[in-house]
């Protein structure tokens, strides 16, 4: 059974209502702001979370723009972020924070058709945790800030 988090946005609907009366570069910024905002939350219970051995996995957690894989296409005006591990999963000099967050096996590989005897390694989930731990107030402040930018462009 999978994890459900559940959040209420009080005052959402009249938001929505004032961001689509902004120009359409206006409302662009001021949900990419926002996004942001949010993504920053969850880097920072991310870092909080990691495990630090050098340091360098912790420096490493940070806010993206998020780029579509596989058979999934950004469609036309869709903002995404994501807070990641440096380049991604499995890139970069970093690339050791995927198997922290996810396990690995220990042990040496046998050739096909043998029985595999190696020991698996539970990951730590300390993204995963960071998103589900941080999920409400990441919203309030992607909400705050829309606010505040509908506010500001208004003026």
């Amino acid at each position: 059974m999978a994890n459900v988090a559940t959040v209420t946005i009080i005052g959402a609907k009249e938001t929505i209502a004032k961001l689509d009366a902004l120009d359409k570069k206006v409302r662009r910024k001021v949900v990419s702001a926002a996004m942001r905002a949010g993504a920053k939350v969850i880097v920072a219970r991310a870092k909080a979370n990691a495990p630090v051995a050098s340091g360098k996995l912790k420096k490493a957690i940070n806010v993206r723009v998020a780029k579509f894989i596989g058979s999934r296409k950004k469609k036309r005006g869709e903002i995404a972020i994501n807070a990641q591990i440096g380049k991604g999963n499995f890139k970069g000099k970093t690339f050791y924070g995927a198997f922290q967050e996810f396990g690995w096996k220990s042990g040496r590989r046998v050739k096909k058709g043998k029985t595999d005897n190696r020991r698996q390694i539970q990951g730590k989930h300390f993204m995963e945790t960071a998103g589900k731990q941080g999920a409400s107030e990441a919203v309030n402040v992607i909400m705050n800030t829309i606010r505040t930018g509908i506010e500001e462009a208004a003026k």
